[in-house]
């Protein structure tokens, strides 16, 4: 999710995958991995950055991947 300035929110993106179950956040890093080609093509054209905030949001979703495959769990955790 996007803050007020267009940069990635990080508290909001770690509460989004905490609430997702591992093979939405696949789901969602091969999406954006799909994606990167395109974006980086357009920030090359516009200026912008899209290309950057969708790498932050796949580093949320994988180290939320890894929290899970290492066992570590948080007391809102209920999808696994």
């Amino acid at each position: 999710m996007r803050n007020g300035t267009g940069t990635i929110d990080w508290s909001a993106t770690e509460a989004r995958a905490r609430g997702m179950m591992v093979r939405e956040l696949w789901g969602a890093i091969l999406d954006i991995r799909k994606t990167l080609p395109y974006a980086d093509a357009n920030d090359r054209v516009s200026g912008k950055c899209d290309g950057g905030y969708y790498r932050d949001v796949a580093s949320v979703y994988h180290a939320e991947v890894k929290r899970r495959l290492n066992g570590e769990k948080r007391d809102t955790d209920w999808s696994y």
